[in-house]
């Protein structure tokens, strides 16, 4: 947003805020949600097993496509540009980096971080970390869900229906907004 006061503010700002804004904050969000990582783990951001390693891998790609979806379906509902074209765009744009630079960088910073006592968690506190410990299976199949359904509805419905992508974009952003306001499942 910072960069867009130097030439390209426009309404599409909102929802590039809204987008990188998702982008941190379903991590942070589902972290521990996902079963891959134990509600008993100490140090449950340590990247030093399988598990968290798949949840860190499923997470940059989830966080890449939500990223892209709020921003592509805010840029076609604006009609700044089209849905299909962002969309592919962005997501390469966000995963390629994601996926090649982040994991390495957490397996070589996190240990050095935590001993310093800068990582997020002993920054924030107990409170600050809240969210990430409930558990909610339903909105977390709510969000994975509409993330998943948006995105792919989108390029679906600009491929075969000649839609602009939202309807179905639409749909999955409903879904993501629904499900991080759902607290508590017992069961499915």
């Amino acid at each position: 947003m910072i960069s867009d006061l130097f030439g390209t503010l426009s309404p599409g700002t909102l929802f590039g805020f809204l987008g990188n804004f998702a982008m941190a904050f379903v991590p942070y969000y589902l972290w521990r949600k996902t079963g891959l990582v134990s509600s008993s783990d100490p140090e449950p951001f340590h990247i030093n097993t399988w598990k968290k390693r798949v949840n860190f891998i499923l997470f940059a790609v989830l966080c890449a496509i939500v990223c892209t979806l709020i921003i592509a379906w805010g840029l076609q509902l604006l009609g700044l540009m089209p849905f299909m074209v962002i969309a592919v765009i962005l997501l390469a744009n966000n995963l390629i980096p994601t996926l090649i630079l982040s994991l390495p960088l957490m397996l070589v910073l996190y240990p050095r971080i935590k001993s310093w006592g800068l990582f997020w968690t002993d920054v924030m506190g107990q409170e600050g970390t809240r969210l990430n410990s409930v558990g909610s299976y339903g909105g977390t199949i709510m969000i994975i869900s509409g993330i998943c359904l948006g995105y792919t509805g989108g390029i679906i419905e600009c491929l075969y229906f000649s839609g602009s992508g939202l309807i179905s974009g639409g749909i999955g952003i409903g879904m993501i907004l629904i499900g991080s306001q759902i607290k508590k499942f017992d069961k499915i």
